[in-house]
């Protein structure tokens, strides 16, 4: 039975590095393909649950209204620099503690804390200036929020369904597939 191959930490930083680039690439291309559309039929950009309420938010709200909730949120995004900067500082303990020779799980997983803190504290920082946006809104722009949200919600659920019915093997079980076989003689030793 052979051992294991350990990724070095280069590796790991390496290949956290290829996955954020490809991450931001795609942001770049969507935002690219998105210019030039007004918000509400630029659909779903992906994002947490905030950011999709925020984007549904500028999407019914006029474009005079629209401008002062993007300088709230701006406001907002100054007033959270310190939680964003806290969070690169713990994203920089993590790299060092996935270099750190000899590798010190505690000091990982501390890490892993400190950004969650972080994250946690950008949140909170976004709920405050989101929840101050909504409360400015009519009725009427609050039941349009939330028709927005349901069809959101409807969209996600059919995307799901479909991905779902393409995933599916042919085979007898009916089990979603899995990677593709191993080449002959390249098989797992048991």
């Amino acid at each position: 039975m052979s051992q294991p191959r350990a990724l070095s930490a280069l590796g790991i930083v390496l290949a956290i590095s290829l996955i954020a680039n490809a991450l931001l690439l795609g942001l770049w291309i969507g935002n690219a393909m998105g210019k030039g559309k007004p918000p509400h039929d630029r659909g779903h950009r992906g994002g947490n649950e905030e950011a999709v309420i925020a984007r549904a938010l500028e999407s019914i709200m006029p474009e005079g209204a629209r401008q002062e909730m993007r300088a709230a949120f701006r406001e907002g995004f100054r007033e959270a620099a310190p939680y964003m900067l806290q969070k690169r500082q713990a994203r920089q303990e993590l790299k060092a503690a996935l270099g750190a020779e000899p590798f010190d799980p505690a000091a990982v997983e501390a890490a892993f804390d400190r950004i969650l803190e972080a994250d946690e504290r950008l949140t909170r920082s976004f709920h405050g200036v989101l929840a101050e946006e909504l409360a400015g809104l009519t009725q009427e722009q609050r039941n349009e929020l939330v028709a927005w949200m349901d069809e959101l919600e409807a969209r996600r659920r059919e995307w799901r369904s479909q991905r779902k019915d393409r995933d599916r093997s042919d085979g007898p079980d009916g089990r979603e597939d899995g990677p593709p076989p191993l080449p002959p003689g390249e098989g797992r030793p048991d």
